[in-house]
């Protein structure tokens, strides 16, 4: 049952406050609004990254070991959770760009070299290749550039780079 004098006195008060009913409803629909687009956003970047790190094979997280004996890299897949894993090794050396790749300088710049499995099957924390071909063999002279640096230094698939490492030079 509606008590009549108090339902136009909500309404009355209603009409006076017209101007704050519509600013609380912009606000929930602006809120709302952001909040299901952000959501979006959010699933979809959590969808390109779960999609990148499987289509690249990306590790969960890596062990940085110096002068690790085998045993200790054999016994890591015992480990509860560990489902696969793979052991790279990491130099860094001094690099020699053939003379038309520069003009600023002529002196060795230094360079990180991780080692890569050939053939080429499942690498964790794979790589993209957008020119040139795989290592021909596992003892090839070969080297992968970065494409960035490549391309700032005008090298091109079959050029010849000189690599000093640390106790020998290639």
């Amino acid at each position: 049952m509606l008590n009549l004098p108090l339902t136009r006195k909500i309404f009355r008060d209603l009409r006076l406050r017209i101007g704050t009913l519509i600013a609380v409803a912009c606000v929930l629909s602006v809120g709302t609004s952001s909040y299901v687009g952000m959501a979006g956003v959010f699933q979809n970047l959590k969808n390109s990254k779960d999609h990148y790190y499987l289509q690249y094979n990306l590790a969960d997280f890596v062990i940085d070991f110096k002068r690790a004996p085998e045993t200790t890299i054999a016994s890591l897949p015992k480990l509860k959770n560990v489902t696969s894993l793979r052991s790279r090794i990491k130099i860094d050396a001094m690099v020699t760009l053939p003379k038309k790749s520069y003009t600023n300088f002529s002196h060795p710049i230094p360079g990180e070299f991780f080692s890569l499995p050939v053939p080429r099957h499942n690498i964790i924390n794979g790589i993209l290749l957008n020119c040139g071909t795989w290592f021909s063999n596992p003892y090839a002279h070969e080297v992968i550039l970065n494409q960035q640096f490549a391309t700032a230094r005008n090298l091109h698939p079959g050029d010849r780079i000189k690599i000093r490492f640390p106790d020998k030079e290639e």
